[in-house]
């Protein structure tokens, strides 16, 4: 009976994953995520889409700054953190940046898969992921 205990616990650890969250709670997190860290860009908004095949996560945000790498960051790694607890499997991500004296927003396009070797797993270089995974429009 002992070993039946110890391999039931051994079986529910190695099982054990991240919890996974609805897209409402999901919702909730991107917002206190925002609203918590003083360095945030401000955000303006999120949606979940289906774009095709594609199961889509964008985020809207507004920067002071006319300079948008501190942004590109920082928004990639939000989604992956992100993608990484949502029920949604999410394929790829959006990011569309307003800027000071722009007209247009900046988007920026990049596969969630992709984004977490970089983000998440630390597999690939931040060069790699720019180069590699990352698309950026209108500039």
């Amino acid at each position: 009976m002992k070993y039946l205990i110890i391999f039931i616990y051994l079986i529910n650890f190695i099982m054990a994953t991240t919890p996974k969250y609805s897209d409402e709670k999901i919702a909730i997190m991107i917002q206190e995520y925002f609203q918590s860290n003083k360095d945030a860009p401000e955000l303006l908004g999120y949606h979940f889409y289906k774009d095709k095949k594609e199961q889509m996560i964008q985020i809207e945000i507004n920067s002071k700054n006319i300079e948008i790498n501190e942004e590109i960051l920082f928004g990639f790694k939000i989604i992956s953190i992100i993608t990484n607890i949502s029920k949604t499997q999410f394929t790829k991500s959006n990011l569309i940046i307003y800027t000071p004296n722009r007209t247009l927003p900046i988007i920026a396009t990049s596969a969630i898969e992709c984004s977490n070797n970089f983000f998440i797993k630390n597999s690939i270089s931040e060069f790699l992921w720019r180069k590699n995974c990352l698309t950026i429009n209108n500039i």
